[in-house]
């Protein structure tokens, strides 16, 4: 089997995702660089947790690597952002922004 997203992805949503909901989490697959960079992020409860750094090496990687054990990769733990929050906030920053401009603007 190939380093492919589809591949990956199949792999952490058949094996390794079952396994973190019992936790109340999951991993999601962000991307896969061409050197082999897999980067996932945690979801729900995993996101928090302590032992976030073992369930990447242990469970995450080590299960990639009985499924690709001719292939060389590194996974790394990303943060994601929920975009719906993200917007929130640019819209919050603009007003500001707005806001300061136009007392600026009257105080000249």
């Amino acid at each position: 089997m190939s380093l492919s997203f589809d591949a990956v992805q199949a792999v952490l949503e058949q094996q390794v995702n079952p396994l973190l909901a019992s936790h109340g989490g999951g991993v999601k697959l962000c991307s896969i660089s061409p050197e082999g960079d897999i980067r996932v992020t945690f979801k729900g409860a995993c996101a928090t947790c302590p032992s976030m750094r073992e369930t990447l090496d242990e469970l995450v990687e080590g299960t990639l690597q009985g499924a690709f054990p001719e292939e060389k990769f590194r996974v790394i733990a990303v943060l994601d952002m929920d975009e719906e929050l993200l917007n929130e906030a640019r819209a919050l920053l603009r007003a500001r922004r707005e806001a300061r401009e136009a007392q600026q603007e009257a105080q000249q």
